[in-house]
């Protein structure tokens, strides 16, 4: 929960990462949100399970593809212009993956299943069930 961070830190300063609900579990989290009527980021209630860029090296295939199918639902140009830079430069996403290849994907499910949709609470309700985000959505609105 607590780590040294070595490349901040120097002679005259000791940094420190505090990582304070790393104990949690996702089902944890997610009840702290519901319970206390915290807002959060929308892009959980699109599906996806971490706010990071929309092409990290670090997020799995579902994801990159799921992101993907978030910038076409809200218009943006992001696919495009990778796939470009990708095609521009010679050089691919990874050495075994392409962003062509993960835009392709998108693309495909977006005309199997149609355009990607999202509710606000959908984050809530797939976690926690549509009781928890009924509770969360009075929460919020007794906040306002």
């Amino acid at each position: 929960m607590l780590s040294l961070d070595s490349r901040a830190s120097s002679g005259k300063r000791l940094v420190l990462t505090w990582n304070i609900i790393h104990h949690l579990s996702t089902t944890d989290v997610w009840s702290e949100i519901s319970d206390n009527g915290l807002e959060y980021h929308p892009i959980y209630d699109a599906g996806l399970e971490r706010l990071s860029c929309a092409y990290c090296i670090l997020a799995p295939d579902a994801a990159l593809v799921l992101a993907t199918r978030v910038c076409f639902a809200l218009g943006l140009p992001i696919p495009t212009v990778y796939v470009d830079l990708e095609r521009r430069i010679g050089h691919t996403f990874k050495p075994d993956q392409t962003l062509a290849g993960v835009v392709a994907a998108a693309r495909m499910l977006d005309a199997l299943d149609g355009p990607l949709t999202w509710r606000r609470g959908d984050a809530v309700r797939r976690h926690l069930g549509e009781e928890a985000c009924r509770r969360w959505e009075q929460s919020l609105a007794f906040a306002a």
